[in-house]
């Protein structure tokens, strides 16, 4: 069994659902537990319980690994929950049978099956994800060569002490300040290297991103993205932000202008399946907690990188080019 796990609070339950069914929509077999922050997210999802898929809230993490306690009270929110990607692996280690455990984050899009890529990584001990940053983005670098967006741990002896340094590492210090050696708990990953083997997924469609993808294109036959020449298997919609009317995309904190490609074929898309999911949970929409004041909104629309909320949605059951029906009014 390969388990793959996440975390989230409420404001990002709807988004790791999503990201739940995309991997289960192409990979049925896989095995997902979903770690709820909030324990009242209990009775909002366990009532159409899922095959291969499992919740429960963060108590029971914190009753298995008593020091996130203290890590909780002595840190900032952020660096809280950046303490905490360590320990799920590990968890699920010490509680199960699964040959390998894969972290991921909630805010992930699937388009083609994850076991594809996790097969690739069992010639190693842990599988990282490289940011790819474009060259003249180089110096972001800074903030960690690799992403937290997945990370695979095979069950092998080099493996747990990877996790353990990991754990010990982010234990000590989660801080949001940048330094040689520190960023959260991301510059770590820099240093797996020294425990064990370590495998780079380095394919331009994994862990596609606004770091490092501006613009995507159907594949010939109309049925898959491509990023470059190479298939797009998940897309990371960090920095995303849904509002009422309208969605902000981040690109510009990576100095270029989202491509009309992307705005339509990927973000509107995936922006309609976070709110449908909203309401299908809530009965309502959830805006997002994370505001934006009017310099950074003016940045936003100088450089077109947001995309209008209709009010009436027919969702496609898949993200298909050929299919895509979605206009950019912000076009």
């Amino acid at each position: 069994m390969r388990l793959y796990v996440t975390h989230c609070d409420t404001n990002f339950l709807s988004r790791a659902l999503v990201m739940a069914d995309s991997l289960q929509e192409f990979d049925a077999e896989a095995t997902v537990c979903v770690v709820l922050h909030n324990s009242e997210d209990l009775s909002l999802v366990l009532p159409e319980p899922r095959r291969n898929r499992t919740y429960f809230d963060l108590s029971t993490l914190k009753k298995h690994f008593p020091d996130l306690e203290t890590i909780e009270s002595d840190r900032s929110r952020l660096e809280y929950i950046y303490a905490l990607s360590p320990y799920l692996v590990k968890y699920f280690f010490e509680n199960t049978e699964a040959e390998s455990v894969t972290y991921i984050d909630a805010d992930l899009y699937f388009f083609k099956s994850i076991s594809d890529l996790t097969s690739l990584a069992t010639i190693a001990d842990v599988g990282l994800v490289p940011h790819r940053f474009k060259p003249e983005m180089k110096h972001l670098e800074g903030f960690g060569k690799y992403n937290v967006g997945l990370v695979q741990f095979n069950r092998t002896p080099d493996s747990l002490a990877i996790l353990n340094f990991w754990l010990n590492s982010c234990r000590q210090s989660t801080s949001t300040f940048a330094t040689e050696t520190v960023f959260g708990d991301q510059k770590y990953l820099e240093s797996f290297k020294r425990y064990g083997k370590v495998f780079e997924f380095q394919a331009e469609g994994i862990n596609a991103a606004p770091w490092n993808t501006n613009e995507i294109k159907p594949s010939e036959d109309g049925f898959d993205w491509l990023v470059g020449e190479d298939l797009l298997y998940f897309y990371h919609f960090s920095g995303l932000k849904i509002f009422k009317r309208f969605a902000t995309l981040s690109f510009i904190y990576y100095e270029w202008n989202p491509k009309k490609s992307i705005k339509v074929g990927i973000y509107t898309e995936y922006v309609n399946k976070v709110i449908t999911k909203d309401k299908q949970i809530f009965g309502k929409r959830i805006i997002d907690f994370r505001k934006v004041n009017l310099r950074q909104m003016l940045r936003f629309i100088v450089a077109r990188d947001f995309i209008l909320i209709r009010k009436s949605l027919k969702l496609p059951s898949l993200f298909q080019p050929a299919k895509s029906s979605y206009k950019d009014a912000s076009e």
